[in-house]
């Protein structure tokens, strides 16, 4: 076929385009064997492969253990056997201060430092100018003591006319034979005995006093036989208290409905050393701090109760009620 000119309905003066296109640029194409030439033109060294042969443990090896490792392990259980050493010998000495077992090597521990405290307790007591400072009689019930302490006894079979007193005028006479206080109020610890010397239980001391203001049987099912008595004396006399303990597992709050029974007693005004006259009002809703109380007011006293610290509160005054709360 041959190509004939262009037809006259073309331009002339229009340039005639290529019938085969041009060549396209220079390739270089990368090789293994152009990377070696370049790596000797630059004066590399060509690479050599070598044969690597990783060698096997024995089977019947063992794994190593280093030695700080070892050192780690027997350092650790020394510890553990030290502190299980220490916490056995600090059980042993609690144990035999706490049930005052004498020591397997003589000597009793327990009991030299028992005997050497009440020694000095005593020495301090008869020798200081503030005899206020001895012990409380009833133990758990004053935390603290207080100004001071004496006890008398509200038990007793009279053997002649001279011993027919009543456990009031015995109170009575306890508390006149105490030193005049020094400061214008003060507040006496008293512990009721019997003849032996015993403590009264808190419904013993209760019959004797005709201080039953409780429906019966209630004192010796609800609270403990040990019981709190305190006498605060100011300028107007002397005014009793009572701190009365709950048994363990009892509740306060159950016992609302049968403490109504107290404010219903006609036996009220035995609790006073002195007539304390005619009520004045019925029972009304007090506050001391803020813990709610009842009271009663008298022409020459007034009757305060309530429940503090667990305790169940009976005092002829507020100001005692007050002074004996701190040492609770």
């Amino acid at each position: 076929m041959e190509l004939g000119p262009p037809s006259s309905s073309t331009n002339s003066n229009s340039p005639i385009p290529p019938l085969v296109p041009t060549p396209p640029a220079e390739v270089f194409i990368r090789t293994m064997a152009s990377d070696l030439q370049s790596l000797r033109a630059s004066g590399g060294v060509r690479p050599k492969s070598e044969r690597i042969v990783l060698s096997k443990p024995a089977e019947n090896e063992q794994p190593r253990i280093s030695w700080l490792a070892s050192k780690n392990i027997e350092v650790k259980w020394l510890f553990v056997a030290g502190g299980a050493i220490l916490m056995l010998g600090a059980l042993l000495v609690y144990g035999f201060n706490r049930f005052s077992v004498p020591f397997p090597f003589g000597g009793g521990l327990s009991g030299a430092v028992a005997t050497s405290t009440a020694a000095e307790e005593e020495l301090a007591f008869a020798t200081s100018s503030v005899p206020q400072e001895r012990p409380s009689l009833q133990k758990g019930i004053f935390r603290k003591p207080l100004d001071r302490s004496a006890s008398f006894i509200a038990a007793q079979v009279a053997q002649n006319i001279t011993e027919l007193k009543t456990p009031v005028q015995r109170l009575r006479e306890a508390l006149e034979a105490l030193p005049a206080p020094s400061a214008s109020s003060t507040l006496v610890e008293m512990l009721p005995i019997g003849e032996s010397g015993e403590p009264v239980s808190l419904s013993e001391y209760f019959t004797l006093l005709d201080l039953d203001v409780f429906n019966s049987g209630f004192l010796a099912t609800h609270f403990e036989g040990r019981f709190g008595m305190f006498v605060y004396r100011d300028k107007k006399g002397w005014w009793p208290g009572y701190v009365l303990a709950l048994k363990p597992g009892e509740n306060w709050l159950f016992l609302k409905e049968e403490m109504a029974a107290l404010e219903e007693s006609p036996n009220l005004s035995n609790f006073f050393l002195t007539a304390p006259g005619s009520p004045k009002s019925n029972f009304l809703d007090a506050r001391i701090g803020d813990v709610s109380a009842r009271e009663i007011l008298w022409a020459d006293g007034r009757f305060i109760y309530g429940w503090f610290r667990g305790y169940l509160v009976l005092s002829t005054s507020q100001a005692g009620l007050e002074a004996v709360l701190p040492r609770l």
